[in-house]
């Protein structure tokens, strides 16, 4: 037997799932709110007798693996590992080259965070600094750092006597070579800020500037590697993620001192980007926890800017956004240190981002006509982004009282900054609005295809597939029934069935299907017979209408057999 479905048959679905989601009975599933977007009624469902989950909300499908890994932001192998060990399965090492050598990665990084904080231990002036800048020495061992002495090979010369090689210190980001060949190591007279992938090991780390060498770079992050990409990274993540689901938002900072504040101050939903800009793949990892956003970067010109840019970015990706504004030009660490009630009074006044760069630019002493030009070139494309209708409208309305803007200016405006893209109500439609606009026919047979694939995935089914494969092949064709159902969607069509007729005589349900279904393709191809007649009727084709006529009465005879007038 694989090692996958060892785990699999060791870890019943829904023990994983329920150890982070309050799981609740729904006929032979389980359901809860859906943990990868927003949602205030539940359609995330659960099969424990198949082993996977699927929501109707957002599409997210899949087995424990899947699960672990977008919950987590893990690859495969570190989802495979992580249940591995919660199962009690030893991976084989038969054809994992590739995970073996991570592993080497992963514990050459370990064993320099011990290296760096035992080397932290015997500098008291680097840890009266961190205790000046206000952290605990709780939090200082909780979070690992560390301290890199002002030496070229120190590290590297540990390492190597713990059996590693200069390649793989190189791969994890440990030791650079340089032009020559020679090597070093990456950190040198720096504070260690270890970063943590989102299963909490260490993957990388950055490092602060140490001492008076104003040449060297204040923060220096250690390079992508296989197991780190600074992209795709914000620190505390791996701490933050359960917090984040639980108040839904995510408290966005910039720096590790910002960040370690925050969760000493018990702002355990807390990020920071670590001196980069928020990208798209930061947002997407966000985004699946919580769509809302709360940005509280420094207080100075480029603070602000970086703020701006962030929230249009998040608005692009449908995540309300909201900005706080510091005082006294300080940043959120100076803030907390100096009172954690003042700074959470802070947060609580935060505006979305429309009013605070609304209030912003009315803070410049622009005239009129520069004032209208200034919200035209940053508050309009924000505005644009909105993604909810009612919400756009609100602002529009809002922007134009404070600036004496025209309203209808302003929608004019926001219609020639459209984008092309479907209008966000018509995105927004509910899975019953769209049912009622579409075909009676198609409900009904999507209706029938979602029984019969979850007939056909059960071991014992209640009722003969092959009969209901029959009998739908009678009806419609070969070809309508496998018309190219994805495995996607068959996943979707079996939770649909089993959430719906779980609870109803399922013989009885099948064959009323299967009635009002021959019914309507009945309808369907009378109403084709009977253009097929007007054609042949003014073609004056004699014979083709004959054999018309003919089609038509026995087409309502079955019509007529089944209980349905012609």
């Amino acid at each position: 037997m694989r090692e996958t479905e060892i785990i699999k048959e060791r870890l019943p679905i829904a023990g994983v799932i329920g150890a982070y989601l309050k799981l609740e009975k729904a006929g032979v599933n389980l359901k809860a709110l859906c943990p990868f977007h927003s949602e205030k009624t539940a359609s995330f469902f659960v099969s424990p007798e198949r082993g996977g989950y699927y929501c109707f909300g957002c599409g997210a499908k899949g087995d424990i693996f899947t699960f672990v890994q977008t919950f987590e932001g893990l690859d495969f192998p570190g989802a495979l590992k992580l249940l591995a060990e919660r199962a009690g399965v030893r991976l084989s090492g038969s054809g994992r080259r590739e995970r073996k050598f991570e592993e080497r990665l992963f514990a050459a990084l370990e064993k320099s965070a011990s290296y760096f904080e035992g080397e932290l231990g015997g500098r008291p002036e680097a840890v009266k600094y961190l205790k000046d800048r206000g952290l605990a020495v709780e939090t200082i061992e909780k979070w690992r750092l560390g301290f890199a002495p002002a030496e070229w090979r120190a590290l590297k010369d540990s390492l190597i006597k713990e059996g590693f090689s200069e390649e793989e210190l190189v791969k994890a980001g440990l030791i650079k070579r340089g032009e020559k060949g020679n090597v070093y190591d990456t950190f040198r007279s720096r504070i260690i800020f270890p970063l943590f992938d989102p299963a909490g090991r260490v993957a990388a780390f950055s490092g602060r500037i140490f001492g008076d060498d104003s040449a060297e770079a204040k923060y220096l992050n250690s390079p992508d590697t296989p197991l780190w990409s600074k992209s795709s990274f914000l620190y505390g993540f791996h701490a933050a993620k359960r917090s984040i689901r639980e108040s839904d938002y995510t408290l966005v900072v910039e720096g590790q001192m910002d960040l370690l504040m925050c969760h000493q101050a018990g702002l355990t939903n807390a990020v920071a980007v670590s001196g980069t800009a928020l990208t798209a793949r930061h947002l997407a990892l966000l985004r699946r926890l919580s769509p809302n956003l709360l940005l509280v970067f420094d207080n100075d010109p480029a603070g602000v800017r970086a703020s701006l840019k962030a929230a249009e970015l998040a608005l692009g990706e449908k995540m309300t956004v909201k900005l706080a504004k510091l005082s006294g030009g300080k940043d959120p660490a100076e803030l907390i240190k100096e009172g954690a009630a003042a700074f959470r009074a802070m947060l609580r006044d935060a505006k979305h981002v429309i009013d605070f760069h609304l209030e912003e630019i009315s803070n410049r002493g622009y005239d009129k006509r520069r004032l209208h030009l200034a919200v035209g070139r940053e508050v309009l494309p924000h505005l644009a982004r909105l993604q909810n209708a009612i919400e756009r409208s609100h602002f529009a309305e809002k922007v134009a009282a404070e600036t004496g803007i025209k309203e209808s200016a302003l929608l004019e405006e926001l219609g020639r900054l459209g984008r092309g893209e479907a209008r966000p109500e018509e995105a927004a439609a509910s899975d019953k609005e769209k049912e009622e606009r579409a075909e009676r026919k198609e409900i009904i047979g999507e209706r029938l295809l979602s029984l019969l694939f979850w007939q056909e995935s059960l071991k014992e089914s209640a009722v003969d597939a092959a009969w209901l494969r029959k009998e739908l092949c009678r009806i419609s064709g070969e070809s309508w029934l496998e018309k190219g159902t994805s495995e996607a969607d068959k996943d979707s069509l079996i939770f649909r069935a089993e959430r719906e007729f779980a609870d109803v005589s399922l013989g009885r349900a099948v064959n009323e299907l299967l009635r009002d279904f021959e019914m309507e393709m009945i309808k369907a191809r009378l109403a084709e017979v009977s253009r097929e007649l007007k054609g042949a009727e003014s073609r004056a084709d004699a014979a083709a209408e004959s054999e018309l006529i003919d089609k038509c009465r026995r087409l309502s005879g079955r019509l007529s057999e089944l209980g349905s007038p012609p």
